[in-house]
């Protein structure tokens, strides 16, 4: 019994100390988009309905401690889907 609750608390604590690098990775993601919607400047209407609607969509998140997790996984999503798009199109032209 003590064994599985010390266990339950390193597993709380670990948690804990991963927090700040799941929004540091979210911030990550953020940060890329608002300076790739910046420099795309009205070009390529499909990418930036993509990462406008993904920011809004992470903005809306909710999920307490693992708001930020989903978060980053929102935006990944996001990046992963538009690379897939140009490279399916960059393959073909």
């Amino acid at each position: 019994m003590i064994n599985a609750e010390g266990a339950e608390g390193w597993e709380r604590a670990a948690e804990v100390k991963l927090r700040p690098l799941r929004l540091g990775c979210y911030r990550v993601y953020e940060g890329a988009a608002y300076k790739i919607l910046y420099k795309l400047s009205g070009r390529f209407p499909t990418a930036v309905k993509v990462l406008k609607g993904a920011l809004k969509k992470a903005e809306d998140a909710k999920g307490g401690d693992s708001t930020a997790t989903a978060q980053a996984w929102i935006m990944r999503g996001a990046f992963d889907s538009i690379v897939d798009v140009h490279g399916k199109r960059g393959a073909t032209q």
